[in-house]
């Protein structure tokens, strides 16, 4: 049985799935394996984190780390999950989507579409909120990633599905052509 989701779709996407009566696929799905430009490996991670004094460099608590640290983390705790790198993201519910357009930028000019998450699709539910906050609010971005990739929770969770695979957009025959 598919999941209902919801998504924020660019043109691109739209159209995608327009021209594929409903249907999409992640990056992974296309291409399948390792994808992603931003992993680092282990050992550098390890090198690089401590300073001569043992502190760990704030730059390791960074946005632009945030992406590599999340996938160093996933490949420990939850190798098979669709890595964020290359995936289709979806939030659970209308309603997460909805306060997460409030508070988040990078939504503007999208359109909320619904979406059905097919059976036969890698997925994952994580707290999109932790993802989001890592590295602020004295949340450590190594922290956040473990919690994210276990499955924990935040104190506002916007859950959101981390697709690799297909979903069909239900609507797609009112999407404009690009």
């Amino acid at each position: 049985m598919p999941i209902d989701a919801w998504h924020f779709a660019d043109a691109y996407t739209l159209d995608r799935a327009r021209l594929n009566k409903g249907f999409f696929q992640s990056v992974s799905a296309k291409l399948p394996g390792e994808l992603n430009c931003w992993t680092i490996s282990s050992k550098h991670f390890a090198d690089a984190q401590y300073g001569a004094n043992g502190m760990l460099f704030k730059v390791f608590n960074s946005h632009a780390n945030r992406i590599e640290i999340f996938e160093l983390i996933r490949k420990e705790v939850a190798p098979t999950a669709p890595s964020r790198n290359d995936c289709f993201f979806a939030f659970a519910s209308r309603a997460d989507a909805v306060v997460a357009q409030s508070s988040w930028q990078s939504f503007g000019g999208l359109r909320l579409e619904q979406v059905q998450i097919q059976d036969d699709a890698n997925v994952f539910l994580g707290d999109a909120d932790l993802y989001t906050n890592a590295g602020t609010a004295g949340l450590w971005v190594r922290d956040a990633a473990y919690r994210f990739w276990l499955g924990r929770r935040s104190a506002n969770p916007k859950m959101e599905y981390l697709v690799g695979g297909t979903v069909y957009f239900p609507n797609w025959e009112s999407f404009p052509a690009v």
